[in-house]
């Protein structure tokens, strides 16, 4: 008797004739499909070459000037898949609208650049030019002192501005510093001169024994320095329009004694505040 492991070793049983024929039979069938399949691609192939030659045929009749690649690729033997698709995107891409190239020269934008530059310039500064002269007229104008008349209140060189606008708003008040167009009757060559108001329209002024009467009244000046002498004048009475001025130095100044009342329209402003020297910057 033969073991199984002695079946195994030795030769193996014959296949039986049905076996063999239904063996050849898959292989003919199996012949047969890859025949047919491998028929199938070339036709397949084909008609993928015609959709193709039918959409660059279309492609070209909207574009008829074709890239040197193009004509490189139908010239190197018919248009493949690849050969379509690249020819696509580039025809998509040409297509695009670009925007135009900015073909000014880097002198010429350099050259307005610095045009506008300069404009800008020149505008500011006439602006500033202008605002400085709206102000100097209508509202603050700079004055220096050119006299010892008002010491030690102002001091020779001084400098204080003046608001134009103060008794545009309210009225003169006693003891106002005012800078004034110098009178018609007194001589000098300061067009404008600066005093203390002492006394207001309708008002009787007088001088009398080192002290200023106002309507009879003695005048009280906290801002006369102690041991200033007051030479007498007569009684004058003020006319309306017109305001008394006298400096603060009394006994060197040329004032309302002299060249008599001042008229309220000669008025340039009230010095409100000294700004030179740093020292002494303040109000007054």
């Amino acid at each position: 008797m033969i073991s199984p492991g002695e079946a195994r070793r030795g030769r193996p049983p014959a296949r039986s004739s049905r076996a063999r024929a239904r063996f050849r039979r898959s292989g003919k069938l199996a012949a047969q499909r890859i025949g047919s399949a491998a028929a199938d691609i070339p036709q397949e192939w084909t008609a993928e070459q015609r959709t193709a030659e039918e959409w660059t045929a279309e492609q070209r009749a909207h574009d008829p000037a074709p890239t040197s690649t193009d004509h490189a690729s139908q010239e190197g033997g018919g248009d493949t898949p690849a050969a379509v698709a690249f020819q696509a995107a580039r025809t998509a891409t040409a297509t695009v609208e670009r925007p135009p190239a900015d073909e000014t020269p880097p002198g010429s934008k350099s050259s307005r650049s610095q045009l506008r530059n300069s404009v800008e310039w020149v505008l500011i500064i006439g602006a500033a030019l202008i605002a400085a002269v709206v102000i100097k007229t209508y509202l603050i104008q700079a004055f220096y002192i050119p006299s010892a008349s008002m010491e030690h209140t102002l001091n020779i060189q001084d400098r204080v501005l003046v608001n134009k606008l103060s008794y545009r708003i309210h009225d003169i008040h006693r003891g106002d510093i005012v800078v004034f167009e110098r009178p018609p009757n007194d001589v000098g060559q300061i067009r404008d001169l600066i005093k203390r108001v002492v006394g207001l329209p309708g008002e009787t002024v007088e001088g009398r024994e080192g002290t200023v009467y106002v309507d009879g009244r003695p005048l009280q000046e906290p801002y006369l320095e102690r041991g200033v002498v007051i030479s007498d004048f007569p009684l004058k009475r003020i006319p309306e329009g017109y305001i008394w001025v006298m400096g603060d130095n009394r006994g060197n100044s040329s004032d309302s004694r002299v060249f008599g009342p001042v008229a309220e329209s000669s008025i340039v402003g009230r010095a409100f505040i000294r700004v030179w020297p740093i020292s002494a910057l303040g109000l007054l």
